[in-house]
């Protein structure tokens, strides 16, 4: 993995200044080749070898994984409506060679195209996805995720493969509790038109040797937004490792705060995030914080931020930390510039 990021880096410093898109062509160079042994999921599964192509595959889907826990989807583009595909508890999903979920243009501004809400013990292995954003049929919404996930635990996304989302490439969220346990490995997300990958809300959150590149059209616009809702929300144990971002509008890795406010003197929010050999290249932004930005909320906060062995050298600017009250938050980082400018901007 080690030699397949170096491969990467390079890849893109040739390429940054001489495009701003990633040509489609180019996509498998910066992809790790799947070598997952699933021979024992596939000998366990429902295969669809029924499959007929159709205009809308959505129903014929969902009906495979309703009758059994392992699916192997068709190896043919498969095309999603608003409704979009829900998995459940213990359900393993692999997505073949030619597999792609398809998102037939709508004009809805809020959906998930592949739902994990409420479940828990799913992995998904190969998920590749399109988007509807060159196709959708009006400017409104930002909510059209590619996998969309809420109130679940312990699930696994190994190799997705996602591009031009209306919204978000993963979002990671929900109302009634947090979700734990999740991790997402060697993910490729390009083209999407709010974030990468929002991270909401979560407890034991890994995002690990991914590649997130050209986020842009509706704010944030950056590759990974760590940014809760509300102060019921968590973010406890977020690891990102091995994360290269590419020519996003905003921020390679953004983290807002200012939702983790409380009127209660005695709830101090606990937030512990890890940062590790995270690369940016061509982003507005290598790393952003911001805490409260009003310096007017009782925003108490705990934990901290750790940046370790990240590189910002070739992003459009190095880091941003709004003037912000980040009361008990620590940042730690051997890089003196982003360590003094947290000191001067907090308050």
């Amino acid at each position: 993995m080690k030699y397949i990021f170096c491969f990467i880096a390079l890849f893109v410093v040739s390429c940054v200044y001489s495009q701003s898109l990633i040509e489609s062509e180019n996509y498998d160079l910066f992809l790790n080749k799947r070598n997952y042994n699933l021979t024992t999921y596939i000998n366990k599964s429902i295969q669809s070898n029924d499959f007929v192509k159709r205009n809308n595959d959505t129903s014929y889907i969902q009906s495979l994984l309703d009758k059994q826990k392992i699916v192997v989807l068709p190896n043919d583009s498969i095309f999603i409506d608003d409704r979009g595909l829900y998995v459940r508890d213990e359900q393993i999903l692999i997505f073949r060679e030619k597999t792609v979920l398809k998102k037939i243009a709508t004009d809805k501004g809020s959906y998930g195209i592949l739902n994990i809400s409420n479940v828990k013990n799913v992995k998904i292995f190969n998920a590749n996805i399109v988007g509807d954003r060159e196709l959708h049929l009006n400017n409104i919404g930002q909510w059209g995720m590619g996998i969309l996930i809420k109130d679940s635990s312990e699930i696994e996304i190994i190799s997705p493969f996602i591009k031009d989302t209306w919204g978000d490439g993963i979002y990671i969220g929900g109302k009634r509790s947090s979700n734990e346990n999740i991790k997402i490995n060697n993910a490729f997300i390009f083209n999407a038109r709010r974030n990468g990958i929002s991270i909401i809300s979560g407890e034991n959150v890994f995002v690990t040797n991914s590649f997130i590149g050209n986020v842009n059209g509706h704010s944030p616009q950056s590759g990974i937004d760590i940014e809760p809702n509300t102060d019921k929300d968590k973010l406890s144990n977020i690891l990102l490792e091995n994360i290269i971002t590419y020519n996003n509008l905003y921020g390679g890795i953004l983290v807002v705060l200012d939702k983790l406010y409380s009127n209660s003197s005695n709830n101090n929010l606990d937030v512990t995030i890890t940062i590790s050999n995270h690369t940016d290249i061509g982003s507005k932004y290598g790393f952003v914080l911001s805490g409260d930005r009003t310096i007017n909320k009782n925003l108490k906060l705990d934990g901290t931020i750790n940046l370790k062995d990240v590189d910002y050298l070739l992003s459009k600017n190095k880091s941003s930390i709004h003037l912000s009250n980040f009361n008990g938050l620590k940042l730690e980082t051997k890089d003196e510039n982003i360590n003094n400018l947290f000191k001067t901007k907090s308050k």
